[in-house]
């Protein structure tokens, strides 16, 4: 009996204490429309060998005082719905025991007041081996909401606190919510698989020779947020999902990739739709032989809604006329047998703008014989992995091998015009078949001349623009095609414009001699191949180095770290100038101020791919400065 006196002294006080610690609590909760109670209800029973817990609830919101400090402020929250645990590990981090203590209700009171298991201060109090900590998780939040850290802002699961031996535990939970943003990761993440892909029993897996690459972008409601890329680096076990590898059990095992999290937005709930590569692994028995698993097995023949086959049929085009009758074109043409080709597939994400290649399929060689048609499988990973037509495309091209040069491949709609030794083509719903025809090839001979007079200024100090005041451009010819003139073409005389020219190796960030080309005349015949002999005048211009005196009327260059290609601003656009620079620094050249904006890892090491990965990182916030 004296043990429950002492205990229901102390849980007296503990109740006293939550109205002292804030006077209006007890006045605010009387004041509810509706006396909720807590659960579970506390009594002595309850609380019978039990370290009393108090937590104090608050709703708070951060805005910025006058002096443009941050302000907290706070007000009593109530029916607050939560679920309590104890953790308890060592110091170095490894769990040892975990306490469940179950849900806890606060009603209409400003508290939540819970048992804690005596055992984390009796069993575990000694701190140099054991860290205890209380997880409070709320399970009573919007589901567009989302729990935030009012003094980091970032998004939280739980409120946690750290056990130090007290006999009587007292903690704030401040309550900040935040709206719920959905982002869609996209992109794809590329891999290189292993030398190594065949394995014998016991053997361990080895991840050398392998590579990883990728890029993507973040967006929220199909607006562009950010764009992330993986630099090519090499593959370790902790980029790789291998649970299903069994290096005791002989079967062929699905290598995946984890999932990568590119999303550094707070509150936010990521739906993310990268594509991933993955690889096939081997583990053979005593006897060398790979028995198959189920992830070698085909598709199942009952998915009807995806197309599983194509057929591809080879013809000899003779001839199309305009038939009066019929009043349309009818196409001559004969089976052709004996047609040689490779086949490959290519796998589009559309969900960008500019639709981005992610993945290629190898169909391998094909040798008709003496069949004009033949029956082609689509690849099962193709029709499992890509199978959303809304997002995927999946294009496949025929190349011809051995296709005499003065041959080409078209389909029905291009005999006149538009073939090569390549047709490609996409599956549409049901079964297919895709006509392709052999004919002679068109080519159009371009003739004539272009005339180019030189600018006045044609030597430039560095980061001058180029001047072409003075210069004036004319040209004339035409075109032909088996010796018949089908068309004339002329420039008519005008002073110089910058689209008249060709000025791709112009650079004025680096000293040098260039050569300024007229700008290659289009063809607008409809043929196969363009063969041109066209004279194009071109004039020359001379860049000099720093050691000249600048004057006033040449641009400022800017000194910001970072800033590679001199736009003023530091974007992915620098990583790639710096990348491009170490692979071919003679076509991708610097000047002195874009390789000392360039060199940001402070090693005074010059200008390496080091440099583009730090300026990746912090454009993904991963640093904060270069």
């Amino acid at each position: 009996m004296k043990s429950r006196k002492i205990l229901k002294k102390t849980l007296s006080a503990v109740l006293c204490a939550a109205m002292l610690v804030n006077p209006v609590i007890a006045a605010n909760a009387s004041e509810l429309p509706y006396g909720v109670p807590r659960s579970p209800e506390i009594t002595e029973d309850y609380m019978e060998g039990k370290i009393p817990a108090t937590f104090y609830l608050w709703d708070v919101y951060k805005s910025k005082d006058t002096d443009g400090s941050d302000f907290i402020g706070r007000s009593p929250a109530y029916l607050l719905k939560a679920n309590i645990s104890v953790l308890v590990s060592t110091v170095d981090g490894e769990e040892v025991k975990t306490f469940d203590l179950g849900e806890f209700f606060s009603g209409t009171e400003t508290s939540i007041i819970a048992g804690l298991p005596a055992d984390i201060r009796d069993k575990y109090g000694d701190r140099s081996k054991y860290k205890v900590t209380i997880i409070v998780t709320p399970d009573t939040i919007d589901k567009d909401k989302t729990l935030v850290d009012i003094n980091t802002m970032k998004t939280i699961d739980d409120f946690r606190f750290e056990y130090k031996n007290e006999n009587e535990f007292k903690a704030d939970i401040d309550i900040e919510y935040a709206d719920k943003k959905y982002h869609t990761q996209n992109g794809v993440i590329h891999l290189k698989a292993p030398t190594k892909t065949a394995y014998q029993l016991g053997e361990e897996f080895d991840v050398s020779g392998g590579f990883i690459n990728g890029f993507g972008d973040i967006r929220e409601n199909g607006n562009l947020l950010d764009e992330w890329c993986v630099p090519n680096m090499k593959l370790t076990l902790d980029d790789l999902d291998i649970s299903e590898f069994d290096n005791t059990k002989p079967g062929e095992y699905l290598i995946k990739l984890k999932p990568i999290n590119k999303d550094i937005h707070e509150y936010t709930t990521l739906t993310d739709n990268t594509v991933y590569d993955s690889f096939y692994v081997t583990v053979a028995d005593e006897n060398g032989n790979v028995p198959k698993t189920e992830t070698t097995k085909p598709a199942p023949e009952d998915e009807d809604d995806k197309v599983k086959k194509f057929r591809l049929r080879f013809n000899k085009y003779i001839s199309s006329d305009y038939d009066k009758e019929q009043k349309m074109d009818v196409v001559k043409s004969e089976k052709l047998n004996g047609m040689k080709f490779s086949l490959c597939c290519d796998v589009y994400d559309c969900i960008y703008e500019e639709p981005k290649e992610i993945a290629s399929y190898y169909l391998g060689d094909f040798d008709m014989g003496d069949t004009s048609e033949i029956t082609i499988d689509v690849p099962y990973e193709v029709l499992k992995k890509y199978n959303e037509p809304e997002r995927f495309s999946c294009d496949y091209t025929v190349k011809a091998l051995d296709l005499p040069d003065d041959k080409v491949i078209c389909d029905a709609g291009s005999f006149k015009s538009g073939g090569s030794n390549t047709y490609s083509f996409s599956l549409a719903d049901g079964e297919n078949t895709f006509d392709i025809f052999l004919r002679d090839k068109i080519v159009c001979k371009m003739t004539g001349g272009t005339r180019l007079t030189p600018p006045d200024k044609t030597v430039y100090k560095i980061g001058e623009k180029l001047d072409l005041t003075g210069s004036t451009i004319a040209g004339s010819g035409g075109g032909e095609i088996d010796g018949r003139v089908v068309l004339n073409w002329d420039i008519f005389p005008h002073d110089t414009k910058l689209n008249d020219l060709d000025i791709s190796e112009f650079n004025n960030m680096r000293p040098g001699e260039y050569t300024i080309r007229a700008k290659h005349i289009g063809c607008s015949m409809t043929c196969d191949e363009i063969v041109e002999e066209i004279h194009y005048d071109s004039f020359k211009v001379t860049v000099v180095g720093d050691d000249l005196v600048m004057t006033d009327d040449v641009e400022t260059l800017s000194e910001m770290r970072g800033d590679s290609n001199l736009d003023g601003d530091i974007s992915l656009a620098d990583a790639i100038c710096i990348m491009q620079f170490v692979a071919n620094p003679d076509k991708h050249g610097m000047c002195e101020q874009a390789m000392k904006n360039s060199d940001v890892t402070g090693d005074n090491d010059g200008v390496t791919t080091k440099d583009a990965l730090v300026i990746q990182k912090y454009k993904l916030k991963l640093i904060d400065e270069l």
